[in-house]
């Protein structure tokens, strides 16, 4: 590669790509997940992403923010590495979409409100799709149609920018009232994809195919971003195509005979629950090498379901590479070494409590865990005693903290949050710069690392984060019979997925007409809560409705309880997992007014009630 590892930063990879094998393919982009709509060599992205910097140049100077609003496709790409050759920073989000504009917008407005970007990046049909959407109010920026610039990347020249330069803002997906953009380095992004490398030992026909969300860090690291890298294709798909007709990602694996591929622990539920068995002669996953499986909580029975199902087309169960990552260290820090099945182990679910790791006492105590990686890949990895800072031995329950080259530089303008996240102190071991404290509660065991729980309680359904605090808030705002301060949202296990819950302190002298606070307004006078003939069960249909109308979780339960019934510290914040305990114990609200389950609720009840 002619010295490519000295290679700074993406532009300069991109550079030399297009210069060694210009006419090599390096991103295709299905239509609908199944059909061909278009291709880019090296050349043609170069050529691209010169021509969108040009014009990003005359619109700001290097540092200035752009904020990505495109449909995942070959456009998200191009619009991405034209602000690195701009020397801008990107902030991969997406387009508003009219039918789900309450909820887009909420999040896209918080945001740009903390990016504060100069431009929104999108194309001709996506801006036209949304309309009014792309109106914020007050705030000052140009929409920069990428698909109708003049070709006048002739006029380039590279900005100045090296490995140390932040190369990317990446905001978590979940919505929060002050988001955290992670700003990632150059030299993190090349660490991080040097990791993937590393670990998949460059298959001499490497070839890759991602549905995951660009504006994710496993879609576009994990996806987009590959190609420059490693010099191999990688074939796109929507996230919702996937999801619509999930049979569509074993295909385009199939068809483009993948050595590699990245989702999530639902994603691969939902190819064993949506099977199509009329498309079996059109599967063979024999190519594939590597099958990352991240980003939520990995499930042995998911993957035992997996392999079961998919053995007899080719797929190899030492193909699974589980792993573990986050945002704030790029996004991969481990995974199951290639050619190694994950270990699957059976321990005790009291004892994890405890923060031990012992052998169960009885089949109800038992639980099983599946590894994340091994030294190899770990890069740094230490468990400790958040309390103390102290490092714990193997086998003991703590924080997961890393020190790597992944780790990103820290969180956009927020400078007590990037020194109590990234400057952890281990206690006796006083380092210059500290390490990264992840939030994640986890162990080591025989060189392998497994996590067991979020300390940040932070909600992850079907690959995206949801905080606990924002889905509260909007219960809170439903009906004034919904305490403020008594309402308590977290996740729970079904069918080998996060399901959320939610359990709200119920006022039911407060059933009479009132004015509804929601931001949303209401679709029929019959969802009206000021409506006469309010009963509990209305109000927990509220509460389903508000949830999904805002941000797109459909809920498992909502429990409503008296007043006082929800867990909470000394100063009134709630514990979410001791009201999680409770839930799940069936007995551990004493005073319910109301309940409704989904089918299949985690607790193994269907229906409604009022005790």
């Amino acid at each position: 590669m002619n010295g490519s590892n000295d290679l700074p930063t993406l532009v300069d990879w991109l550079r030399m790509r297009a210069a060694e094998s210009p006419e090599q393919t390096s991103h295709i982009f299905l239509h609908r997940g199944e059909a061909e709509k278009g291709r880019l060599s090296y050349h043609q992205l170069d050529v691209w992403a010169r021509r969108i910097a040009v014009a990003l140049g005359e619109r700001g100077k290097v540092t200035d923010r752009a904020v990505l609003m495109l449909d995942p496709s070959l456009d998200y790409v191009a619009a991405f590495m034209g602000c690195q050759y701009a020397g801008w920073l990107p902030v991969p989000a997406f387009p508003p979409e009219p039918s789900r504009a309450a909820r887009m917008l909420l999040r896209l407005g918080r945001i740009i409100d903390d990016a504060r970007p100069r431009v929104l990046l999108t194309t001709t049909e996506a801006r036209d799709r949304a309309g009014a959407s792309f109106q914020f109010d007050g705030r000052s920026m140009e929409c920069v149609e990428i698909d109708a610039l003049a070709p006048r990347e002739d006029e380039w020249r590279r900005p100045e920018i090296h490995a140390e330069t932040i190369g990317l803002i990446q905001y978590t997906s979940g919505s929060v009232g002050q988001p955290n953009g992670t700003l990632v380095t150059h030299a993190n992004l090349l660490s991080n994809l040097q990791m993937f490398l590393e670990h998949e030992g460059g298959p001499p026909h490497a070839s890759g195919v991602s549905w995951a969300p660009p504006h994710h860090d496993m879609g576009l690291i994990g996806g987009l971003l590959r190609p420059i890298h490693g010099g191999f294709p990688m074939t796109l798909m929507a996230p919702i195509d996937f999801l619509r007709r999930p049979i569509r990602w074993p295909l385009a694996m199939s068809k483009y005979k993948a050595t590699v591929s990245v989702g999530p622990n639902f994603a691969y539920s939902l190819c064993c629950r949506s099977f199509e068995p009329s498309m079996s002669d059109l599967i063979d996953l024999g190519a594939l090498e590597v099958l990352y499986n991240g980003a939520e909580p990995v499930r042995a029975d998911v993957l035992d379901r997996f392999c079961e199902m998919y053995a007899p087309f080719g797929f190899r169960r030492k193909a699974f590479a589980t792993g573990y990552g986050l945002a704030e260290h790029t996004l991969i820090v481990s995974a199951v070494a290639r050619d190694q099945e994950p270990v699957v182990r059976t321990v005790s679910r009291h004892a994890l409590t405890l923060g031990q790791v012992l052998d169960p006492r009885n089949a109800d105590d038992a639980q099983r865990i599946v590894s994340l990686g091994g030294e190899k890949m770990r890069g740094g990895i230490r468990i400790v005693d958040p309390d103390t800072q102290r490092i714990l031995g193997e086998g003991r329950v703590g924080e997961v903290w890393l020190r790597s080259t992944s780790v990103a530089a820290g969180y956009w303008q927020r400078p007590k949050e990037t020194n109590q996240t990234f400057h952890g102190q281990i206690e006796g071991e006083p380092q210059a710069g500290g390490h990264l404290r992840t939030g994640d509660l986890g162990f080591m065991l025989e060189d392998q690392l497994y996590i067991v729980d979020r300390m940040k309680d932070l909600i992850i359904v079907h690959g995206q984060n949801h905080y606990p605090s924002d889905i509260e808030a909007t219960v809170e705002t439903v009906h004034p019979s919904v305490r403020a301060g008594g309402v308590a949202a977290f996740s729970v296990e079904r069918n080998g997925a996060e399901a959320v819950v939610v359990v709200a302190e119920f006022e039911r002298h407060r059933l009479k007409p009132a004015t509804r606070t929601s931001p949303e307004p209401v679709d029929s006078p019959a969802e009206d809560p000021s409506a006469p003939g309010l009963e509990p069960e209305d109000v927990a249909q509220l509460i389903r409705e508000a949830v999904v109308r805002m941000h797109e979780v459909p809920l498992a339960a909502v429990m409503l309880v008296k007043t006082g019934q929800t867990h909470k510290t000394t100063s009134g914040k709630i514990q979410r997992r001791a009201c999680r305990a409770a839930y799940l114990s069936n007995g551990g609200f004493h005073e319910i007014c109301h309940v409704v389950f989904s089918r299949d609720s985690p607790n193994g009840m269907v229906g409604s009630g009022t005790p």
